[in-house]
């Protein structure tokens, strides 16, 4: 076992050096998961933005296959893999119920693809190495469309005001502010021990989740965050107080700015400048309206219980219900909708069987607070399946990641031992 430990971490050791390919490779399926124009969420026109973000993929995914037939090893995809490819497969079923069977099935099967990249990625790079490329690909994308904005202002306009009166920040994204479902994960990327990012870098992450104007993703990196900080302290009573005293200052600040002050006024009206109008005035309980949308959906959900609809399948339908729902605005509920109740099963029985191999080593339970992030924010958005699956290929690279790590710590083991 020791041996095959180091001649594991030998190989990864070669490996890690081909960093400019490597990068490519990330950065050019990165910027393939990004809206690069606007288009009608119902429409079957394909613009030009469709085949360059459909180009950008298959370079990506040749590049990789290219790098993996001259340096890479026969992948043995453990049974989590074949359980993500079971939702695949099932979403591909699907595709028949949907408004555009011929574009759901493309999106199936680029879903199948990005599984394959995957497999190609973690083994003809270590995992680790991959993990930094993605951080840092996450970075520079950002920093591009920040230029481009301040460049092509009317193209890509940093500043956008959407439906609900919200000023937000755009970058690249179709729909405003989505990019913090990206930035939120890139912040926690940052934080595994294989990448171990600067401060600077997780700042501006940090900046851009807030400065997107994502209630969902600001609150899900706060809290994070902070449990995060917590984590090696042993007094329950500390814990309960600093949460107890978070939730003070929140009950405060909304009794203040409801209150009839000059400043407060103010404060309350950037505010809507921020979150929207509508947005501040619902209960925090129908989340932004996205649980009238659930219960008006219930008859499409109940639709689903065997067979969905196919990857994006179930939009005109539920554009007819509400006409800013392109989506079931829920990761499982989209999961749902795409693959069935069995493809919704057969998913989470393959992110549990994922998210147990953090738990093997000491540095691979760096990742949970990742699976944290994913699992909070898919109550208002498809974290695991926006842009282009990232979701999905950062599971498939930490779990890789994962074995590679519960493998070197037998090999010490043994070691010890002996």
């Amino acid at each position: 076992m020791y041996l095959q430990s180091q001649k594991i971490a030998a190989r990864s050791s070669i490996r890690d050096g081909v960093r400019v390919p490597l990068f490519a490779v990330i950065f050019s399926y990165l910027l393939s998961g990004q809206a690069l124009a606007s288009r009608d969420p119902i429409g079957r026109s394909l613009d030009w933005h469709i085949y360059v973000q459909l180009t950008l993929f298959l370079i990506s995914l040749c590049t990789m296959a290219i790098l993996w037939a001259r340096n890479g090893r026969i992948p043995r995809p453990s049974p989590y893999f074949w359980l993500f490819v079971a939702f695949g497969l099932l979403a591909l079923l699907s595709s028949v119920r949907s408004f555009w069977p011929a574009l759901s099935m493309v999106k199936g099967c680029l879903f199948l693809l990005v599984l394959l990249l995957g497999e190609l990625l973690c083994n003809t790079f270590s995992p680790a190495s991959a993990l930094r490329a993605m951080y840092y690909g996450i970075i520079v994308l950002f920093v591009v469309a920040i230029l481009m904005g301040l460049a092509m202002p009317t193209i890509y306009p940093l500043i956008v005001h959407d439906a609900a009166g919200r000023q937000r920040l755009a970058l690249f994204t179709d729909e405003f502010g989505d990019f913090a479902y990206l930035s939120g994960m890139g912040f926690f990327i940052g934080r595994l021990s294989a990448v171990r990012a600067r401060w600077y870098s997780q700042a501006f992450l940090a900046i851009l989740t807030v400065a997107s104007g994502s209630r969902a993703c600001t609150f899900a990196l706060i809290f994070i965050f902070i449990a995060i900080r917590l984590r090696r302290v042993r007094d329950f009573r500390l814990i309960v107080a600093v949460y107890a005293t978070g939730a003070a200052v929140v009950l405060i600040a909304i009794v203040f700015l409801n209150s009839s002050s000059a400043f407060a006024s103010s404060i309350h009206n950037r505010l809507q400048a921020f979150y929207g109008t509508t947005a501040l005035q619902q209960s925090p309980w129908k989340l932004s309206g996205r649980a009238e949308l659930w219960d008006a959906a219930a008859g499409i959900f109940r639709q689903s219980i065997f067979l969905g609809f196919g990857f994006a399948g179930a939009r005109d339908q539920l554009l007819r219900i509400f006409p800013w729902a392109g989506g079931a605005h829920n990761a499982f509920l989209e999961l749902l909708l795409t693959a069935g109740g069995a493809g919704l099963l057969v998913f989470l029985a393959g992110l549990i069987l994922v998210i147990r191999t953090s738990f093997r080593s000491t540095a691979g339970r760096t990742a949970l607070p990742i699976y944290c992030f994913l699992l909070l924010v898919a109550t208002t958005g498809h974290s695991f399946t926006m842009f282009k699956d990232f979701g999905v290929l950062l599971i498939i690279c930490i779990q890789h990641w994962n074995y590679r790590l519960a493998i070197q710590q037998r090999g010490t083991a043994a070691t010890r031992c002996a």
